[in-house]
C-alpha cells in the first residue's frame, strides 16, 4: 500500500453525508471467493478517516479491470474474460 497526504477535500455520499479526504494511495483488497481469496490492486484509492467502513469505489474496480454483478443479494466480481474473482454479500443494504 502506499500513501501520499493531500490538501483536505470535501465529498458527499450518496446519502447526501459529507466526509474529507485527507490522501491517496494504492491498495490491495481482499475479495472472498468461498473459503479463499483473491487480490485485487486498487489506485488512486481516496483516504478518509472519518468513515468507519472500507468503502470501495465500483468505478475503481472497473478502473483495475474487472465487471461487478449485482443481483440475488451479492455482488459478484469477474475479470474481463468473466473469470470469478469473489463473490461479496448484501449486508445491511451494503456490499
Amino acid at each position: 500500500m502506499t500513501f501520499q497526504a493531500t490538501m483536505p477535500r470535501m465529498m458527499t455520499a450518496t446519502n447526501q453525508q459529507e466526509f474529507t479526504t485527507d490522501g491517496t494511495g494504492d491498495m490491495i483488497i481482499s475479495v472472498p471467493n468461498g473459503s479463499a481469496s483473491n487480490a485485487i490492486h486498487l489506485t488512486s484509492v481516496l483516504y478518509t478517516p472519518l468513515v468507519g467502513l472500507m468503502l470501495v469505489s465500483i468505478g475503481q474496480i472497473d478502473n483495475a479491470g474487472y465487471i461487478c454483478l449485482f443481483g440475488n443479494g451479492h455482488c459478484e466480481i469477474c475479470r474481463r474474460n468473466r473469470e470469478l474473482v469473489g463473490i461479496i454479500p448484501k449486508q445491511q443494504a451494503l456490499y
